[in-house]
């Protein structure tokens, strides 16, 4: 029998860490609109890695699609503290959440 903790994370442990954060670390009325715009750039960095594509060009394409997520979220004061967890957490882990990503949802233990 296998633990959760055993497992890869999927593409709902990868979005629901992001989401959940995003809402924690930018609360309140006055960052939706901020808040939905960070949601759907991050929605398009999961979005940027066809499965038809070799390993080596999903990785430059990610790489692309952060580096512009980072530059773009950088300049918003509103965003500081995710960006900090983001980075933190997330930005060093790329080949990790990128491979739940590419394989869906459903990725077996």
């Amino acid at each position: 029998m296998l633990s959760i903790s055993s497992c890869a994370p999927t593409v709902w442990h990868v979005k629901r860490s992001w989401l959940k954060n995003l809402y924690k670390k930018m609360a309140g009325g006055a960052n939706a609109g901020n808040r939905n715009e960070l949601w759907r750039h991050l929605s398009r960095l999961v979005a940027c890695h066809p499965g038809d594509v070799d390993e080596e060009q999903v990785e430059r394409m990610v790489a692309r699609e952060l580096d512009m997520f980072l530059e773009r979220w950088d300049k918003v004061p509103a965003a500081a503290e995710f960006i900090k967890y983001f980075r933190k957490e997330w930005s060093a882990k790329t080949k990790m959440w990128m491979k739940a990503l590419r394989w869906g949802t459903y990725d077996q233990c």
